[in-house]
């Protein structure tokens, strides 16, 4: 759904995904699933009469329900875990070319921060808690085809 004022469209979309975890063989390790929901805003300027707009968005990714058991028994007291956090962050700015009705062609700059943390149980017996936090910067072409 889009929301049109002049010359900008504005869109929110959610969406609540589930992801349940099956890696592990160790029996002592249960298969938890994680709720995550997705949030995407987005914001498009029409720039006149030309075929041209910009777009700006930003998706979330927010972890609701990570759990926290193993890792909060094992840090301190004022390193305790949240089970939600921001998992994923993806700002995105730039341009789209309407062809026509049918086609469009949109070239954007995406920075994309990603959050993981996970702990797994090791033979010893062990929790290994792992922090990965990575970033990328992406130039995205894409093509559009509406029917």
């Amino acid at each position: 759904p889009q929301i049109k004022l002049g010359q900008w469209s504005l869109s929110l979309r959610e969406g609540l995904m589930i992801d349940t975890r099956t890696d592990d063989i160790d029996t002592r390790v249960k298969s938890a699933s994680t709720l995550t929901l997705r949030s995407r805003l987005q914001a498009v300027y029409a720039i006149g009469t030309t075929p041209l707009s910009v777009v700006a968005k930003i998706e979330m990714l927010n972890t609701l329900n990570a759990p926290v058991d193993y890792l909060n028994s094992i840090v301190p007291e004022t390193d305790k875990y949240s089970s939600c956090y921001i998992s994923e962050l993806r700002p995105e700015a730039g341009l789209q070319w309407k062809i026509n009705k049918q086609h469009a062609l949109t070239l954007t700059y995406r920075y994309n921060y990603l959050y993981s943390r996970d702990a797994s149980m090791l033979d010893s017996g062990d929790v290994d808690l792992t922090n990965s936090y990575t970033t990328k910067h992406l130039i995205l072409l894409a093509y559009k085809l509406d029917w």
